[in-house]
């Protein structure tokens, strides 16, 4: 198999070529520019043709939550537009797509953790650009997968968005302390995690709508403590309500989630958060 991967730059791009680096595996990473929707759609089919490509790895996105409900139809072309156009490269070739969605499309409505049953009811525009790109997939596709996964740790260290990083970085430029959501619940989620699932939904050929979190839940308030507990900083980590954020995108104060249909096929091999995090900065340079 050859396997293509957008968003090659981001956290769970990079785990990804990363771990098929390891692997052996034959792989190339995507341009966004080779499939925007401004390019016609033979010419983005030739593209993938040409380079033999049996599997797309979608990880593409913008995920910036506030800007995207600023700007909604920016968010709709990055995050729906391009979609649909791997979405006819994939029925037209027949090949499986992979796409990766979020927990939060599951909205707002449940205290404890969403399983794939649920009835999704995304509050952001963020989140409805991901469930609008879920339904399409699901109507014209039959070989794909979906991954709804969050709160994302791992991968790409200079990306902007490595929220480990970003913590260590805020404690370390502070004057003591910082401060976190206590009202905010997710599955703090470790990249490495999620490619080992998704590789072995690969090998044995499996399809379908998946959550694929880390076990265990958290605050973000425990999330950032347990951070800097693993680095050891003397940093203080103040609770505070989400309020006190001011952020324009209504984002879901339960993120929470449970792998139920991996559970049910038996490839939900996902570890406590905890030992994931930890596992992760041992790795790092802190």
């Amino acid at each position: 198999m050859k396997i293509a991967i957008t968003g090659s730059s981001g956290l769970l791009g990079s785990s990804f070529i990363s771990f098929f680096s390891k692997k052996n595996e034959n792989f190339f990473t995507v341009n966004r520019k080779n499939y925007i929707p401004e390019v016609s759609i033979d010419q983005v089919v030739n593209y993938f043709q040409s380079e033999n490509t049996s599997i797309i790895i979608h990880c593409a996105a913008n995920t910036d939550v506030e800007l995207c409900e600023k700007n909604q139809k920016q968010c709709f072309h990055d995050n729906y537009q391009l979609t649909e156009v791997l979405t006819k490269v994939s029925k037209k070739l027949n090949i499986k797509l992979i796409f990766i969605s979020s927990t939060g499309v599951y909205g707002d409505y449940k205290s404890s953790p969403y399983i794939e049953t649920d009835t999704p009811n995304p509050k952001t525009v963020y989140h409805k650009s991901k469930l609008d790109s879920e339904t399409m997939i699901q109507n014209n596709l039959k070989n794909y997968i979906i991954i709804r996964t969050g709160w994302l740790f791992g991968g790409n260290p200079k990306s902007p968005k490595n929220f480990v990083l970003n913590r260590l970085l805020e404690a370390k430029n502070s004057d003591g302390e910082i401060f976190s959501n206590i009202d905010q619940k997710g599955n703090p989620t470790y990249t490495n995690d999620i490619v080992k699932v998704i590789y072995n939904l690969i090998q044995f050929n499996k399809t379908g709508l998946f959550n694929c979190v880390n076990e265990g839940v958290a605050s973000r308030y425990e999330y950032v403590s347990e951070i800097i507990k693993i680095a050891n900083y003397p940093t203080k980590v103040e609770r505070v309500k989400k309020s006190a954020f001011n952020r324009k995108a209504n984002v879901s104060n339960n993120e929470m989630a449970i792998n139920a249909n991996l559970d049910s096929i038996g490839f939900n091999k996902m570890p406590n958060w905890r030992l994931s995090l930890k596992d992760y900065m041992s790795s790092l340079e802190i």
